[in-house]
């Protein structure tokens, strides 16, 4: 979606019924693995810890699973590059001017909600536990878009044969996710690279129950999910070498769920009802009347010397002279109502 749509969200009563619906969502049931929880540092110490290897880093559970710590991260989704690919431009344009494998990615912003700066500190107490482990740590940078700072989650769409444990399983790439098979034919057709279970992702939306309030989370297409909806990400606090220096800190994208479009939707079809308006009308324009033929214009102005001179220089003559100049004058105006001077 171009920021055009997006740009509507700067009004403060739009930016109103954001906030509502985030708190809404928060209060009934995203609150628990949200991101913002971890504003308090303490709390991130009592459930996860960092499971280090040679070059790569994340959080674990400190319960004794080992299974690996996520956050979820609500909002409004501003940009996307997400399936199903369309072509191998759009494929790869998930990461411009890099030759690196593509990387599903979305980004959200808040538009002035409270809970981005929670977000934020949490976001800094997670990279405090993994510079304990590690020298140095780059954090996640926080760009900004239609007036709003983003925060991104990204991974990878494949991933290098290298860096997959070799007792890990070959996952599923669900079809629904890539029905042109551009994922299989320019990345899996090649023995460089895997779709493992850590590349998986998945898309679901909330589905209202009854009229009460009561929903259940079921799976969705992928192309329901549009920036400008309120959704709920979920992704995994990860350490990767950076190209630069040291570590960075990245979150790896997990799943997205769709959790409101009402937003979305209604500047999506004022947006749609004001290009339609814009559409010129069968017949629209078109002013003609029945009348006669007109060979000389109605409006035109009497003849003047200087038209004569100007018609006798285009013909090469000689320079004018009084006598032919008046001559000339009176010929000109005797064709011209014979051509329809009653027009004039």
């Amino acid at each position: 979606m171009d920021d055009t749509l997006l740009d509507n969200f700067s009004d403060a009563d739009v930016q109103q019924v954001i906030h509502d619906d985030i708190d809404k969502w928060l209060e009934e049931a995203g609150l628990h693995t949200d991101l913002s929880r971890y504003s308090n540092g303490e709390d991130l110490l009592q459930e996860a810890e960092v499971v280090k290897d040679d070059k790569r880093g994340y959080l674990a559970k400190t319960d004794g699973s080992g299974e690996e710590f996520i956050v979820s991260i609500s909002g409004v989704l501003v940009e996307a590059s997400i399936p199903p690919y369309r072509d191998v431009r759009g494929l790869f344009r998930s990461r411009p001017n890099k030759k690196d494998v593509p990387v599903n990615r979305v980004s959200i912003g808040w538009f002035g909600h409270a809970s981005f700066e929670a977000n934020r500190l949490g976001l800094e107490n997670i990279r405090s536990a993994f510079v304990r482990k590690y020298d140095q740590v780059q954090g996640v940078p926080f760009p900004m878009k239609v007036g709003t700072p983003l925060i991104t989650a990204e991974n990878r769409i494949v991933s290098k044969v290298g860096d997959v444990p070799v007792e890990a399983l070959d996952a599923l790439l669900p079809k629904i996710q890539d029905p042109r098979d551009i994922i299989r034919n320019n990345l899996l057709s090649s023995n460089l690279y895997r779709y493992v279970d850590d590349n998986a992702l998945t898309f679901e939306r909330i589905e209202i129950t009854d009229d009460e309030g009561g929903f259940t989370i079921v799976p969705c297409p992928p192309e329901e999910i549009k920036p400008g909806m309120i959704v709920s990400v979920q992704a995994s606090p990860t350490v990767v070498p950076s190209t630069k220096a040291g570590h960075k800190m990245i979150l790896k994208l997990r799943s997205i769920l769709l959790v409101n479009d009402e937003v979305y939707t209604k500047f999506l079809f004022a947006k749609n009802a004001e290009d339609i308006e814009s559409v010129p009308k069968p017949g629209a324009g078109l002013k003609r009347s029945a009348s006669g033929p007109q060979w000389i214009n109605p409006k035109r102005r009497e003849m003047t010397v200087g038209d004569v001179e100007v018609r006798q220089g285009k013909k090469g003559k000689q320079p004018a002279t009084p006598e032919s100049v008046a001559r000339d004058l009176a010929a000109l105006k005797t064709s011209d109502k014979g051509l329809g001077g009653s027009n004039q």
